[in-house]
Order: C-alpha cells, then sequence, then structure tokens
C-alpha cells in the first residue's frame, strides 16, 4: 500500500490529538514507560512520535532531563506536536525512519510507538535505529498485534455503507506479518537481548456517541469518510456503535486493544 494512505491532513492530525491520543496513546505511551523507564542521562529519539504524546510522557514521568527528539514523516503530525508540545524542551522535525540524518550513536533510547508497520522498508528503518543508537543503548517499539473490536467495527460498517478499499486502509495499522520474523531481523541489525511480548490497554471513549465520529475522523480515511456526507457518517457510525455495545459499561466504551511490546540492546 502506498505511504501516502497513512498520512494525515492538518484536521486528521488534530482530531488524532485530541481523541485518540487520550483514548489509547497517552495510555499505551504510560504502559510502555511503566516497562521501560527513561533515565535522567538517556538522549531518547522518538521515531514516528505523531503529535508527541510519547515524548510528552516522558517529560511527565521523568522530567525534564532526558533529552527528546522527535520525528515524523508527516509533517501535519509535527505542526500539531509542536503546538501540544510548545511549553516543553523537546526537538520535533519532520524526519525520515530510515534516513534521519543524526551522527552514529547520537541516542541511548530510542523508541517507536506504533509506527513500523507504515514503513515501507522495516529492515533499513531497524538498520537506521541501530545507527544512530549507541552501544548499549535501548531500542522500544510496539506494533499492534490485532484489530480491536472497534476497529473490526469501523472496518465492517465502512464496508457496508461506504467503501471497501476504506475499509482495507482502515485495517492497515494493525496488519503487520513481522512478528515470527522480529528476532531475527533484529539480530541482524546487530541488537542483542531481544525480549518480545504482549500487551493489552483498554482504548476508552467516556462518551461513545461522540467519541466514534471523532475515531472516525481521527484516522487516514476520515477526510474521504466525511466527504461522503453526514448520512453515510451517521450509518457508520450507528453500525459502529451496535457493534460494541457488549463494551458499553456505565456510558463508557472500553475495548480492549492488544499490541507487541518489543525492546532490545545495541550490541557492539
Amino acid at each position: 500500500m502506498a505511504i501516502d494512505a497513512f498520512q494525515l491532513t492538518g484536521a486528521a492530525a488534530q482530531a488524532y490529538e485530541e481523541h485518540k491520543v487520550p483514548a489509547i496513546f497517552a495510555p499505551l505511551a504510560k504502559a510502555t514507560l511503566a516497562r521501560h523507564r527513561v533515565g535522567p542521562d538517556d538522549i531518547v529519539l522518538d521515531v514516528a512520535c505523531g503529535t508527541g504524546i510519547v515524548a510528552r510522557t516522558i517529560r511527565d514521568r521523568f522530567g525534564e532531563h532526558p533529552h527528546v527528539t522527535g520525528i515524523d514523516l508527516n509533517t501535519a503530525m509535527i505542526e500539531t506536536a509542536r503546538n501540544a508540545c510548545d511549553h516543553l524542551a523537546i526537538d520535533l522535525a519532520v524526519g525520515d525512519a530510515t534516513s534521519t540524518q543524526f551522527d552514529d550513536g547520537a541516542f541511548t533510547f530510542v523508541i517507536c510507538q506504533q509506527g513500523l508497520q507504515f514503513f515501507p522498508n522495516e529492515d533499513a528503518a531497524l538498520a537506521e535505529f541501530r545507527r544512530v543508537t549507541a552501544e548499549g543503548g535501548r531500542l522500544v517499539f510496539t506494533v499492534w498485534s490485532r484489530p480491536s473490536p472497534l476497529t473490526l467495527a469501523m472496518a465492517n460498517a465502512l464496508s457496508n455503507h461506504a467503501r471497501p478499499d476504506l475499509a482495507e486502509r482502515s485495517l492497515a495499522p494493525f496488519s503487520w506479518s513481522g512478528a515470527e520474523t522480529i528476532v531475527n531481523r533484529l539480530v541482524e541489525a546487530g541488537y542483542t537481548d531481544i525480549d518480545l511480548r504482549e500487551i493489552e490497554v483498554d482504548r476508552v471513549l467516556t462518551d461513545p456517541e461522540s467519541g466514534v465520529p471523532k475515531e472516525i475522523m481521527g484516522t487516514a480515511v476520515g477526510p474521504a469518510i466525511a466527504d461522503m456526507g453526514e448520512i453515510v457518517i451517521d450509518h457508520v457510525v450507528r453500525h459502529m456503535l451496535d457493534a460494541t455495545e457488549l463494551y458499553r459499561h456505565n456510558g463508557t466504551l472500553s475495548v480492549p486493544q492488544h499490541t507487541h511490546l518489543i525492546s532490545a540492546v545495541a550490541g557492539p
């Protein structure tokens, strides 16, 4: 699938920040960093940083001393991140994960939250991660291990009420098939002490009636769905709400989301 299938417009990036970040990406960042602490002397690179939630979580949890840089190929994401991080000492720039332009061994901690599955050349990205990581430094990344019930409901709704190609694109973040080969590939890239596990984080919508439309608009297919008009949007939203009714409790929609959590150490 072409890389532009994953690009967000300015409006979609803002919707992503306002809805998807608190619903799932902030909890995921907290869960990841609870397992992999950043030290005050670490020099951190946040690859595919999106709107900067991992970088902000590092600041919240570990204070001002770790030096944090975030890069993302999507200009709209970086612009939104700059607004969200303007009060923090975080360096942000548009950048390609496979060619970062940083010096060899410039970082001691490289983290990539839900980005690897979007890279056209994953092995090139892994090699670049190793190049910019100092020996003994750490790599930590997450990749969704399966679609959540909410995501499957969205794909089904798009197939029924919009277009099948939009349904396919909506599942793209969950289509990673590299779990069986990732250990060997990391070894080939120069990593040791590799750990692969699966963790669960809840995707929480406190107001599903308003949250589900925002969930849709905060995706790469959001603008195309918006162009189809309110009737189509209403059908998609109602389908998703009906399909996830079992996950509603006291008005809140809480849907389990599973992810691979992978860590490794840069070898000699």
